[in-house]
């Protein structure tokens, strides 16, 4: 499996996530576009925590307004959703970048790492 294949299955496991317990999410309150790359792959997913949380892959073409924007590989992606990186640490070893309401991706950040600690995402 690539890592593009991986790092999407690890998407998918975090919108099993929201639906099992979507008040969670509640106090993120923001709405994320995170681009994925890997060589010449990529893809874009809308996390949604903002209202009913949500998480799905974004055609190349839709629009996705978002208060923050992510852009990673996908196996940086992978490793932060099966729990074996934190996204702080990401960040600050240039691995993710960032754009938009800093705010919101540090709720987002301390959310993603309990969630991925507790529940990772299966390595495959």
């Amino acid at each position: 499996m690539s890592s593009v294949d991986a790092s999407d299955d690890s998407f998918k496991h975090l919108g099993h996530l929201c639906e099992a317990d979507p008040r969670s999410w509640v106090p993120v309150d923001a709405n994320f576009v995170w681009h994925v790359r890997e060589g010449d792959t990529a893809s874009r997913w809308l996390l949604q925590f903002r209202g009913n949380p949500e998480v799905r892959r974004l055609s190349s073409s839709e629009p996705a307004p978002s208060d923050c924007q992510l852009a990673s590989s996908a196996s940086v992606a992978e490793a932060i959703f099966s729990g074996e990186l934190s996204p702080q640490r990401a960040f600050l070893a240039g691995e993710i970048e960032l754009a938009g309401n800093l705010r919101a991706a540090l709720r987002f950040n301390v959310l993603i790492e309990q969630f991925c600690k507790t529940t990772p995402a299966p390595i495959y």
